[in-house]
């Protein structure tokens, strides 16, 4: 139950993220007030949904769970405060082990968190927003080795995840904290 609530609550987070901070705010209120409704809003949706049949986590897809999360991360059209919430997500999902060896389709969503962290897309409006997004995700990139799912990753999967921590660190003007922190994450994955 607890991994349900967790799921849950991160879902509020993200939704609350989207319709608050989205470039198309109109847009993700839903079709019951005009709009079209943002096809992220109705991935959460469809997946609290879906929670709300269940009080355990393991019954569902670990691929569906982690899904509407992963498309917000990897969505061109969502902000730094968006992506930055759908991280926070996942790094809780995998900190707390509600993914292990066990979960149904475990491999495949392992897979997807790697590569669709190290593709992240987000618009920022200033550095350290950024910056921030990409503390975030080192974070994740780093939990996705350390969670009871770790061994689960391919080494397509890790190649990603060190490529894109590398590419973190590489990046021009930024702080000399975003620096060492992707240093200390390229050591804490080799």
């Amino acid at each position: 139950m607890q991994g349900v609530n967790c799921v849950k609550s991160e879902i509020h987070s993200v939704l609350t993220a989207l319709r608050i901070h989205s470039t198309s705010a109109a847009k993700t209120r839903g079709s019951a007030q005009g709009g079209i409704e943002n096809p992220l809003v109705r991935k959460l949706k469809d997946l609290y949904d879906q929670l709300a049949n269940t009080n355990d986590l393991s019954l569902i897809d670990t691929v569906q769970v982690f899904d509407p999360f992963l498309s917000c991360i990897v969505a061109d059209n969502t902000n730094a405060i968006v992506t930055d919430a759908a991280l926070q997500a996942v790094h809780k999902f995998l900190l707390y082990g509600h993914v292990t060896v066990h979960s149904f389709n475990a491999a495949p969503a392992m897979s997807n968190i790697a590569h669709s962290v190290a593709q992240c897309q987000f618009d920022a409006t200033s550095a350290g927003e950024a910056e921030v997004v990409y503390m975030k995700s080192l974070e994740v990139l780093v939990e996705c080795l350390r969670c009871p799912a770790g061994p689960l990753l391919t080494d397509d999967a890790v190649c990603a995840m060190v490529t894109q921590s590398f590419a973190v660190r590489s990046r021009p003007n930024i702080s000399k904290l975003l620096r060492r922190h992707a240093d200390n994450s390229l050591l804490q994955m080799v």
